[in-house]
């Protein structure tokens, strides 16, 4: 991955988009710790409560990447073309719409999280956001960060096909033993979104990697 022409290109103007998209990474973190903590509720009040901070973080989350959007159309000077920041925003908002989705089902099926691949699952996206986040403070300094960079957009991928593995396992065991029928769609379903999740993670990182080829 060459680095060092994209390194140049990126060197700041304005501080703007990385403050707008590390806040963005700031509140990932917490939106998957949460989720985490959500699943593993002991009462059916303090789910509720960790839901409705997931509810609020996702809302802000929206604000701040729609007055993004705003601001790139104006006279804010950006750091690479308007139209990748444009995709980078739009990916790092899906992860959150995602997960705010996913606990929504979750809250309003009363679906039981006492499951081994939900929590392998919540596991992974709570790695991948973390790794999310180490990516977007990377691209302040692009060129120092060029080895630590790398080694995130790998992680993503690798965490990607984790959950690839553990909904596949999952599915597979879920057919073998739920017998009601709408408990197996419901959980299918809980499945299959949480493995979207780590799916706009790893694109994100497609994201990122096709700007930093664009302007090697």
């Amino acid at each position: 991955m060459k680095l060092n022409n994209f390194g140049r290109f990126l060197t700041p103007k304005s501080d703007v988009f990385y403050t707008a998209c590390e806040s963005i990474a700031d509140k990932l973190i917490i939106m998957s710790e949460l989720l985490l903590k959500f699943i593993n509720a002991q009462t059916p009040d303090i789910g509720a409560s960790i839901f409705n901070n997931i509810e609020s973080l996702e809302a802000q989350i929206d604000e701040e990447s729609h007055n993004l959007l705003l601001m790139i159309g104006s006279s804010f000077i950006t750091p690479f073309d308007r139209e990748d920041i444009h995709y980078l925003n739009t990916t790092l908002e899906e992860i959150a719409d995602n997960i705010y989705a996913t606990s929504k089902r979750i809250n309003f099926w009363h679906i039981n999280t006492n499951d081994k691949h939900i929590k392998d699952f919540v596991d992974t996206i709570v790695d991948s956001c973390k790794e999310v986040k180490n990516v977007v403070y990377a691209i302040r300094d692009i060129q120092r960060n060029a080895i630590p960079l790398k080694t995130s957009l790998i992680k993503i991928n690798t965490l990607e096909n984790r959950a690839d593995d553990i909904y596949a396992v999952g599915i597979d065991e879920l057919f073998e033993h739920e017998n009601d029928l709408k408990e197996l769609l419901k959980k299918k379903e809980i499945y299959r979104c949480l493995e979207t999740i780590t799916d706009k993670c790893e694109m994100f990182a497609e994201v990122l990697e096709s700007i930093i080829i664009k302007y090697s």
